[in-house]
C-alpha cells in the first residue's frame, strides 16, 4: 500500500510544510505549472502536530483547504490564522506537504507522493 493511503494511527500527526521558491531565469515561479522537481528550493513554512484522524493524504487534504483560507475544524482554523500571521502565501502546486515523515507533493488536482524526498535542514 503507498504511504499517501495509509491511515496514520498515532494520536498527533506531525506535519510540516515547506513552500516551493524555485524560480526560472526571468523570475517565474515554475514548480506552480509542473509541480515539485528534486532539487527546488524549499522554505519551511510551518510545523505542527494535529489530532486530525486519517490516511497520509487526507491530512494532508486538510493542510492545503486550511492554508488556502478554507480550514475543516477549529484547530485548522487556528492554525490557518497562524498561516497567514506568518505571512505565507497559500499552500499551491509544487508545495510540499510531509506528514509524519511521508512526502507529498502539491500536485495540479491531489497529491504526488514523494518517496525519495529528504526534509531540507532547517537553519533558525
Amino acid at each position: 500500500m503507498s504511504s499517501e493511503l495509509q491511515t496514520v494511527n498515532s494520536p498527533h500527526q506531525l506535519v510540516t510544510v515547506y513552500l516551493n521558491t524555485t524560480t526560472d531565469d526571468e523570475g517565474r515561479h515554475i514548480p506552480m505549472l509542473i509541480g515539485y522537481t528534486h532539487g527546488d528550493t524549499l522554505k519551511h513554512a510551518i510545523s505542527y502536530a494535529t489530532t486530525t484522524p486519517g490516511t497520509v493524504a487526507q491530512i494532508a487534504d486538510a493542510a492545503f483547504a486550511a492554508f488556502n483560507g478554507y480550514p475543516d475544524s477549529n484547530e485548522m482554523a487556528d492554525l490557518s490564522e497562524t498561516w497567514y500571521a506568518l505571512r505565507n502565501r497559500s499552500l499551491s502546486v509544487g508545495d510540499v506537504v510531509v506528514v509524519n515523515g511521508s512526502a507529498l507533493g502539491v500536485a495540479p488536482t491531489g497529491f504526488t507522493p514523494l518517496p525519495d524526498f529528504v526534509e531540507p535542514r532547517v537553519l533558525p
